[in-house]
């Protein structure tokens, strides 16, 4: 063989070896599956006469080198999980080909002849539980491999209600656990099946294990609603309207008016009313329905009297019972003439009206007096006055609300005023008026809608008593003689007496009284502090002395920070010729609250995007004019979305009378609260809410203004759940050979539970799912608010890149090889010639003879 033919030969052998040429071995059969233990053979055999010898290696079994053409591999027992025996070919001698081999695939496989459903590690055969527990099944299955072959279904009757397969690469034999614990399928005896499917190359094995029977208890469930209409002539019965189910059945009775009845018969009009559903199961349980029975007859019941508040709504102020079949139209009369209710009411909507239902078969009517109260209006003819000493005053108080308001009166305390009610208006009449009447007086009216307040001041004009020498001149006295203005009584023209006439006409406007400090701000239980009240000057006045509604003719004041919340201190003064001047003590006592206390509405939602109602309760605080509350997150400060008034405790609220209280004039110690609402998202978590209580009582109190913060409280949101898209696709591609993790994150709260469906009906528990398999997953994120449905398609794919690289290698070999054979027919060309050593004869060196540059030592004999 020439040396170009082996070159080729090896050439192509080994290209034929880099392109992974078939292998002339036919295995028969191509795979077995095998169970532990049992025998097991395989032919191996080859038609091509190129090869002379083959054997099998393997670990069992094995056999060297034959020279044959067909040879069996075979094990009486095969006892081994990983296995792969190999049949090998030699080539003949001087044949081209190459060994080669070719690798057995075998399964070996274990599987359980019965399996058992295991509750605590028990085997039951039956198991009661209440809905509201958790049961965890188990199913076992033991010894069995593959695992990746074994497919566990779970059954509720006939039903596949759950699927598990586990992808695993292990061999060896394991035991299988999977696990069930939704209650809310178990409604039929259950089972579990382990299946192994082997195919194509084995067979299909299942074995199912005993049924456990489920007793869930339950109920008694009312399969209605609080309300119920039905016609008189559809012939159903109680049970009928409103089935009760539970585990154990329920025991029912029906009592109407606490009484009971037949409950199995049919329902007649006189069965309209309200009813008590009693149900004893599981646990005992009641109901109450109220039952709209239709009839025919038009029946018509309304109250005689509706009392509601101005600015109800007309649909919340008036309920009348009307019942009839066909559904009876309604109409209302007033004074003869029919009209209709607007949608809020207001006082001129009060009277009498007659209603009227009717029907094509009857009619109803029944007469309904409608009273709506309202707040008082604002009080009226209530005036400052200016009184004289010794003369009688009055003053009036007069307003307008339903019911009639009661007056009450809050002035300085003294024996000569009276109060007087006359036809829905208040007198206060001050008798034989004294210097102590002075001061100011305040109406209050009120009535169940509300309160009003009005105050009044009462000055006194002292007249002016002469000596005996004295004339009185105008406002002034002067002595007999004096000339006062042109007064022909006063007769003296002195500088002096002109002089005193002139001071009356140019007296000053305002009260020469001086008060120190002007303004006294002091703390409840605190040390007193004294005011002085002074004259700014000695002609200017003959007396000056505090009034507070007690007899005091002291120039010194000093509060009782105990008690004086309605302390009003008055500056008296009796000027020269002149009335009586007054000036007011501007006098805050003030109180911290007792307490801060935040609360929130009661069955207040705190589902994201609604409203959440806050209080802020300040107990025992005054003045509660100059008390202000800040609501704070965390340490920052938040305007609520809506903020609310400040009303006192045993104020109704807006809703029940659409008014407020009036604390305008409230000056001792009171309950407030204020209200917020908070726009809740989940973003609030991780810090408290809180709120302030300040009073700000201006430049002359203290600085800062004094605060009480309350006790923070928190915040939990609960929100639907939100699947995460962006780490999970709607396509998702998966190359053969190679599972996709498909991963699937939630957020809401209560944290969702996340569970993968199969559309084979398989579902696994958990975010992260590993498939081999194309076909439509499901992503299920859900708790009690709601559930999340991702869809993702996986389609299988073949993966190119194996072919790609023999390719690529294939193709590196080829050029590779021509490479070499250019290369070779150049240097055998240029580098190489082919001598003989026959008969050498060694001649001398002929220098002129050259042979490509190499000097012969002896002579050679070309070949041709």
């Amino acid at each position: 063989m020439s040396e170009w033919t082996l070159f080729a030969r090896l050439l192509v052998g080994f290209l034929l070896s880099a392109t992974g040429a078939c292998c002339p071995i036919e295995l028969s059969p191509p795979s077995v599956v095998v169970k532990y233990g049992d025998p097991v053979s395989v032919n191996c055999c080859t038609s091509d006469n190129s090869y002379n010898g083959m054997g099998w290696e393997a670990p069992l079994g094995g056999m060297g080198l034959q020279l044959t053409h067909h040879l069996t591999w075979s094990v009486d027992a095969l006892t081994t999980w990983r296995i792969s025996p190999l049949c090998f070919l030699n080539p003949s001698p001087g044949s081209s080909s190459q060994q080669c081999s070719e690798k057995l695939k075998v399964v070996v496989y274990t599987f359980p002849e019965s399996i058992d459903i295991t509750h605590n590690g028990n085997t039951v055969k039956s198991v009661t539980v209440e809905k509201e527990d958790h049961l965890n099944l188990e199913c076992v299955i033991g010894n069995v491999a593959p695992i990746d072959k074994v497919t566990v279904r779970w059954y509720s009757g006939e039903t596949v209600v759950d699927s598990h397969h586990k992808a695993s690469s292990s061999k060896t034999p394991v035991d299988l656990i999977a696990h069930f614990d939704d209650l809310s399928l178990m409604n039929a005896p259950m089972r579990c099946e382990a299946l192994l499917d082997l195919r194509p190359d084995g067979p299909v094995l299942s074995v199912f294990s005993p049924a456990l029977n489920v007793s869930v208890l339950y109920g008694p469930i009312f399969e209605c609603s609080d309300e119920k209409w039905l016609e008189e002539d559809s012939l159903q019965t109680l049970e009928d309207i409103c089935p009760v189910t539970g585990n154990p059945t329920p025991v029912v009775r029906w009592l109407k008016d606490g009484i009971p009845i037949n409950h199995s018969v049919p329902v007649t009009r006189e069965f309209t009313g309200h009813f008590t559903i009693q149900a004893e199961g599981a646990k005992s349980v009641n109901k109450t329905l109220y039952l709209f029975v239709n009839y025919a007859d038009v029946q018509l019941l309304c109250a005689d009297t509706f009392t509601v508040m101005e600015h109800t709504p007309f649909k919340e102020a008036i309920f009348c019972f009307v019942q009839g079949f066909p559904e009876p139209q309604v109409t209302w009369y007033k004074d003869g003439d029919e009209v209709e209710f607007p949608e809020i009411l207001t006082r001129y909507d009060a009277g009498q009206y007659v209603f009227i239902a009717s029907n094509k078969y009857s009619s109803a009517n029944a007469t309904v007096e409608l009273v709506i109260q309202y707040k008082p209006s604002p009080i009226e003819e209530l005036v400052d006055i200016v009184a004289e000493v010794g003369s009688d005053a009055w003053l009036k108080c007069s307003t307008k609300g339903h019911p009639r308001p009661e007056y009450t009166w809050t002035y300085p305390n003294a024996p000569n005023i009276v109060e007087i009610i006359e036809d829905g208006v208040s007198l206060l009449v001050i008798e034989n008026v004294t210097l102590h009447n002075a001061g100011v007086y305040t109406c209050h009216a009120r009535n169940e809608a509300g309160n009003t307040s009005r105050s009044a001041t009462v000055s006194i004009k002292a007249p002016l008593l002469c000596g005996q020498t004295e004339l009185l001149c105008g406002s002034l006295c002067v002595p007999e003689s004096a000339i006062c203005n042109g007064v022909e009584d006063c007769r003296d023209g002195s500088d002096e007496t002109l002089d005193l006439c002139s001071q009356s006409d140019s007296a000053p406007s305002e009260c020469p009284v001086r008060i120190d400090p002007e303004t006294l701000v002091l703390q409840y239980k605190s040390q007193g502090q004294n005011v002085t009240c002074t004259l700014t000057g000695s002609r200017n006045g003959i007396e000056v002395h505090w009034f507070d509604g007690h007899n005091n003719n002291s120039t010194t004041w000093s509060a009782d920070t105990h008690q004086d919340w309605e302390a009003s201190p008055i500056c008296s003064a009796v000027l020269h010729g002149k009335r009586i001047c007054q000036k007011h003590l501007n006098f805050t006592l003030y109180k911290m609250p007792d307490s801060v206390v935040i609360r929130s509405e009661e069955n207040s939602s705190l589902l994201e995007g609604t409203m959440w109602q806050l209080h802020c309760d300040i107990i025992s605080v005054a003045p509660v004019q100059s008390l202000a509350v800040r609501w704070y997150y965390g340490n920052e400060t938040i305007e609520p979305v809506v903020r609310g008034p400040l009303r006192l405790a045993d104020c109704p609220t807006e809703s029940e009378v659409n008014t407020t209280c009036d604390i305008s004039a409230i000056r001792t110690p009171v309950t407030v609260s204020s209200s917020a609402s908070i726009r809740l998202n989940r973003d609030l978590k991780g810090e408290d809410l809180r709120c302030e209580a300040y009073l700000d009582l201006g430049a002359e109190g203290p600085q800062p203004p004094p605060s009480m913060m309350s006790h923070p409280v928190s915040i939990t949101v609960y929100y639907k759940p939100v699947i995460n898209t962006t780490k999970l696709p709607m396509v998702v591609p998966l190359f053969r050979g190679y599972p996709e993790e498909l991963v699937c994150e939630a957020d809401g709260h209560p944290p969702p539970d996340i569970d993968w469906i199969h559309t084979a009906d398989a579902r696994v528990s958990g975010g992260n799912i590993t498939v081999s398999e194309g076909g439509l997953y499901i992503c299920k994120a859900s708790n009690y608010l709601a559930v999340a449905l991702h869809e993702v398609e996986v389609i299988p794919k073949e993966d190119y890149l194996p072919l790609i690289a023999g390719l690529v290698a294939a193709t590196v070999v080829i050029i590779s090889a021509i490479f070499v054979f250019i290369y070779s027919i150049y240097y055998k060309n240029t580098k190489m010639r082919r001598y003989s050593l026959k008969n050498p004869k060694l001649s001398t060196h002929n220098a002129n003879v050259a042979h490509n540059g190499w000097d012969l030592q002896f002579p050679m004999t070309i070949l041709s």
